[in-house]
């Protein structure tokens, strides 16, 4: 999706009067809250790529215990991901309420109306939607640097019968795969393609990113989230070049 600079400075005003008229603020802070959404920005607003981050099963937990400083949860670590890349120069909104609500039988419409909203918003180039797996420790678990760290696994829809790319979400998806596997083989689990759309037919690529297991413990999601925010950068997303991307 490639943006050029009358449709950049649109959707900077866009999220200028959004942000008076909210009452609202950068940097981390809430720049909306639009019905059951809550809505943060990190990095530069005018950054590169621009990315949209959600937990569709927002209520998944990790291990977490008295004392722990978290995540406890997959919005914790997404946030903590969100942070990361905004640190690295990319444009991040974590929507840190879109979820599952119990409306439907699936979780995945429950978020799609509000899903396709911040889409039609916000333009990403990229949707990451965080989860965690159903895995006891000593399978969620893997060293990395000699230290435990959460195992990944990335999850790409695909419905062939379906007029939607999801191949190039796949492409992306092994691109990221072949780097983790790279740096932390034990870690990345690799790439499990699933009928079904996941919701990652809406708009721009998507990636599902599955952090640990319910028996990981904080400091070893905290450990995955790090291992992201090495390869993620380099990702060769559709409409941006490499040159606009963060460091």
């Amino acid at each position: 999706m490639k943006v050029g600079p009358r449709e950049g400075v649109g959707l900077l005003l866009f999220l200028a009067v959004a942000m008076v008229f909210q009452g609202c603020s950068l940097g981390g802070r809430e720049v909306g809250r639009v019905e059951a959404g809550i809505l943060r920005h990190y990095g530069p607003l005018e950054g590169y790529p621009r990315v949209l981050i959600i937990s569709t099963h927002r209520y998944e937990t990790y291990d977490c215990r008295k004392g722990d400083e978290g995540p406890c949860h997959v919005v914790a670590a997404a946030r903590l991901l969100a942070k990361g890349l905004g640190e690295k120069g990319w444009s991040v909104f974590h929507d840190e309420t879109l979820g599952e609500t119990g409306g439907s039988s699936s979780p995945y419409l429950d978020v799609r109306p509000l899903l396709l909203r911040r889409v039609e918003e916000l333009r990403p180039h990229l949707v990451i939607d965080v989860h965690r797996d159903a895995l006891a420790h000593e399978d969620a678990t893997a060293l990395w640097r000699g230290e435990p760290t959460a195992r990944l696994l990335l999850v790409v829809g695909s419905k062939p019968l379906q007029p939607y790319p999801w191949r190039e979400n796949l492409d992306l998806a092994a691109w990221l795969t072949e780097r983790l596997q790279e740096e932390a083989p034990r870690v990345m689990r690799g790439i499990w393609v699933k009928t079904g759309s996941y919701n990652q037919e809406v708009g721009p690529p998507s990636l599902l990113i599955e952090i640990g297991g319910h028996g990981s413990r904080p400091e070893e999601v905290r450990r995955a989230v790090d291992l992201l925010l090495q390869v993620l950068p380099g990702l060769p997303l559709p409409g941006v070049s490499q040159d606009q991307g963060g460091a």
